[in-house]
């Protein structure tokens, strides 16, 4: 249903894009890049965009029961203490280029390429108006749009979902 920026070998090493189409990380770890490839859309038909991936990270920080190796990378990220305490509006770490998003982090971040073979963007439009203390019981859960191979067909609650193939995913 959601694909990923990066995607990771049988031993949790990012081995090449999925969303992204490249990245790079300094030697140090202090900037990660990752350029998205152009032709990406979510089940919606909407393209995916940088912007998308920078508000999923700083949404993420306002939610409830964030994934801890989530947490941990994205806390690392330059003014992330800031945003998460009411003083800045945005994280003033991520940096947003057209389809390239640019990291800087203001402390060591070691798990921060596996963050990314885990962590999944999701519409920014679909979350308009919800709190994100709510997160988990958001309406967009009950019809999820995505950005996999396979998309939501029907969902009869509490009883099954039912899937279909995404005639424009990325990956054929």
């Amino acid at each position: 249903l959601f694909d990923r920026l990066l995607v990771a070998d049988e031993n949790l090493n990012p081995i090449e894009g999925q969303l992204a189409k490249e990245y790079s990380i300094t030697e140090d770890g202090s900037l990660l890049t990752m350029t998205l490839k152009d032709e990406i859309y979510w089940h919606d038909g909407e393209k995916i965009t940088a912007d998308d991936v920078k508000w999923s990270i700083e949404y993420a920080l306002k939610i409830t029961g964030l994934n801890g190796v989530f947490a941990s990378t994205f806390k690392s990220i330059e003014g992330a203490d800031a945003f998460v305490n009411g003083e800045a509006e945005e994280i003033s770490g991520i940096k947003v280029d057209g389809q390239k998003i640019e990291i800087t982090f203001a402390k060591t971040a070691p798990d921060a390429l596996l963050t990314f073979t885990q962590f999944a963007p999701l519409p920014k439009k679909h979350f308009e108006g919800e709190d994100p203390l709510a997160f988990q019981q958001s309406k967009f859960w009950q019809s999820p749009v995505g950005s996999g191979p396979f998309m939501v067909d029907e969902v009869k609650l509490n009883e099954y979902t039912t899937l279909k193939a995404f005639d424009k995913y990325h990956d054929g």
